[in-house]
Formats: C-alpha cells, sequence, structure tokens
C-alpha cells in the first residue's frame, strides 16, 4: 500500500509540474500575442470601422450619404487643371500597378542569373538589395539629382534628348515614379524569388541537367512552377499597390498634374475633408476586395496546373 500510495503521489507531483509547464507556456504565447493583436485591434478594426461610420457623417456627426455622392457626381466632372481628377488617378494607379508586375517579372529574371552562380553574383545581389535598405528620402534625393537636367547626366545629352522628368504636366514627369520604384523595389523582390529559388531540389536540377534541359526550361518548366506560391504573393502585392502608393508620389512629383494616385487623392483630402476621404477609402476598399480575390484565384488556376 505504501509503495502505491508513493507512486500516486510521485504521479500527481509530476502531473501538476506538467500543468504548470503547460501554464506558463500558454502565458509566453499570449505575452508574445499582446502586441500584435493590440496593434490589430487599434490600427486595423478601429480605424476602419471609425472610418466606416465616418464616411456616413457629416463634419457635425449628422448621417447623410453625400460624402458618397460626392465622389459619383465628381467622377466626370473636368477640371480646367488636371483634367478627369478621379479618372487620371485611377489610371495612373493602376499603370503604377502594371508596373509594379514587370518589376515582378525583371526580378525573377535577375535572381535567376544569381541563383545560376554567375562571377559576381554576391556584388550583384548586395547592389540590388543596396536600395532596400536605406531611407526613402535618401534615395529619392538621389534619384531626383541625377535625372535633373541641371545637375544630373541629362545635362551631357543634346538638347532635343534632354528631358525634365520633375516639370509638371510633361509625359516624363508620370515616368519619374514607375522608374524610381523599378530601381529600388528590384533589390527586395531578387532577394525573395532568389531565397525561394535556393530551396528547389538539387537533385531535380542535377537530372535536369543529365537529361540535358537548356536553361529556358528549366526556368520555365522546374524553377518557376517550384517557386510560384512566392510568385503568387508578389503578383498580389503589385496589385495593393494600385491602391496603396502614395509616398513615392508626393515626394517626388507632389501630385502634380496626371501623377496623383487614388491613395494619394484620399491623403490629400485628410485634414480638409475626413469624411468625405473616409468615403472614398470605403469605395476603393470594396473595389480593391473583389480584384485582389479574382487575381489570386488566376493565379492559383496557374498554379494548380503546375501541381500547386
Amino acid at each position: 500500500m505504501m509503495k502505491k500510495r508513493g507512486l500516486n503521489l510521485n504521479n500527481l507531483s509530476l502531473t501538476r509540474e506538467k500543468r504548470k509547464i503547460e501554464r506558463n507556456k500558454l502565458a509566453f504565447v499570449w505575452l508574445l500575442l499582446v502586441l500584435p493583436l493590440a496593434h490589430f485591434a487599434i490600427f486595423f478594426l478601429f480605424s476602419n470601422v471609425y472610418s466606416l461610420v465616418m464616411s456616413f457623417q457629416t463634419e457635425t456627426g449628422q448621417f447623410t450619404l453625400l460624402n458618397y455622392k460626392h465622389f459619383f457626381e465628381n467622377f466626370f466632372v473636368k477640371q480646367e487643371v488636371g483634367g478627369y481628377v478621379y479618372i487620371n488617378a485611377i489610371l495612373y494607379s493602376f499603370f503604377l500597378g502594371f508596373n509594379d508586375v514587370l518589376l515582378v517579372f525583371i526580378s525573377t529574371i535577375l535572381a535567376y542569373f544569381i541563383f545560376k552562380k554567375i562571377p559576381g553574383r554576391s556584388i550583384f545581389r548586395v547592389v540590388y538589395f543596396l536600395p532596400s535598405i536605406i531611407a526613402m528620402t535618401i534615395y529619392i534625393m538621389v534619384f531626383k539629382y541625377l535625372l535633373n537636367n541641371d545637375t544630373g547626366f541629362p545635362q551631357f545629352l543634346p538638347d532635343f534628348l534632354k528631358f525634365d522628368m520633375f516639370k509638371a504636366g510633361t509625359f516624363a514627369n508620370k515616368l519619374a515614379v514607375p522608374i524610381y520604384c523599378l530601381w529600388v523595389g528590384t533589390g527586395y523582390n531578387v532577394l525573395v524569388i532568389g531565397g525561394a529559388m535556393s530551396n528547389v531540389s538539387p537533385e531535380i536540377l542535377e537530372n535536369a541537367k543529365l537529361e540535358g534541359v537548356s536553361g529556358v526550361r528549366e526556368l520555365f518548366d522546374i524553377i518557376l512552377p517550384t517557386i510560384w506560391p512566392t510568385l503568387t504573393v508578389s503578383f498580389i502585392g503589385s496589385i495593393g499597390v494600385v491602391f496603396t502608393l502614395f509616398v513615392q508620389v508626393s515626394l517626388l512629383t507632389g501630385g502634380a498634374m496626371g501623377t496623383q494616385t487614388i491613395a494619394y487623392m484620399i491623403n490629400s483630402l485628410v485634414g480638409n475633408d475626413n469624411n468625405v476621404a473616409a468615403a472614398l477609402g470605403i469605395i476603393f476598399t470594396v473595389v480593391a476586395i473583389p480584384v485582389i480575390l479574382l487575381v489570386k484565384k488566376c493565379l492559383d488556376k496557374i498554379g494548380k496546373r503546375w501541381g500547386y
């Protein structure tokens, strides 16, 4: 009986110790989750719910639909300066989104060349990624300096080849933001996509090499299908650019005629007409969600053909 009691006491002690360990683990996990959950609650749930409420209010807090009516009434209104403001902002935003898709393609090709262990690949990796670790304002200053007619390389070009990229209303002005995004965004994408390529099975690549598979077939038949989940995330992020990019526009062109984006247009209303800004945010959120879901569905169908 004493032995049985001793065993029972030992088992009870071990059970209590296990429960204590489990409680400590659970407390540690919840402690880690406090900050992200608070961030989600304040900056996502509260801000979005508050924006939704504001979109149906006047400045005095009364219920109204005029904020939404403002958008639809002014959608086809042409101004003397800037033309169709809403239409131009939407078109330019989608243009920047397609530019970001192009960035993913360029980054994939560059990442593949680095993956193939070309000479000097480490230097290329540093050069491509460098713009991603330096403050955006610094790189925009450098970008403006390099492409300015008076201080950059255009000063050495003949007059008929010069282009004033930072003069409002010019076609070159509209190219300032996409060219900057291509320059700065390449490094980060090369790093992410290159990391995905490094996880491709060496045995599969070695077998393809023994069978005489060309570099083009290796890229399209082996590499791309394997890293497709990573590319899917990158492409969806490119669609997100359509509805979120405004800092680069603000710093590079100041939202000059023809270079306003959806996000810049909404941001410019904050402080002047917060309720209309909230209504525009809700409208474009409603538009963005099905667009992103549709793109994701199409990308998933492509992935299924490749076995994902």
